[in-house]
C-alpha cells in the first residue's frame, strides 16, 4: 500500500512487525525493511499513524 507524505510516495507491504513513535518520528518495520518517517507536527504524525494502523489490521483479515 501506498501513502503520500510531503509530496513524496511511501510503499509498505504489510504486516508491519514493529511500531515505534517519538514525537514527531514514527518507525516501523514491514516485510522489505524499516523505515522512518519525519513529520513537522502532531496532527500529520497521528494521520499517518492511523492509516499505517488500518493497513496492518486490514491486510490481518485479508
Amino acid at each position: 500500500m501506498s501513502h503520500t507524505i510531503n509530496g513524496a510516495s511511501l510503499r509498505t507491504l504489510p504486516p508491519i512487525s514493529t511500531i515505534s513513535v517519538n514525537n514527531f518520528n514514527v518507525v516501523f518495520t514491514d516485510t522489505e525493511c524499516q523505515k522512518s518517517v519525519q513529520f513537522h507536527n502532531n496532527k500529520d504524525t497521528k494521520v499517518f499513524l492511523r492509516w499505517l494502523l488500518n493497513t496492518t489490521v486490514e491486510s490481518s483479515y485479508a
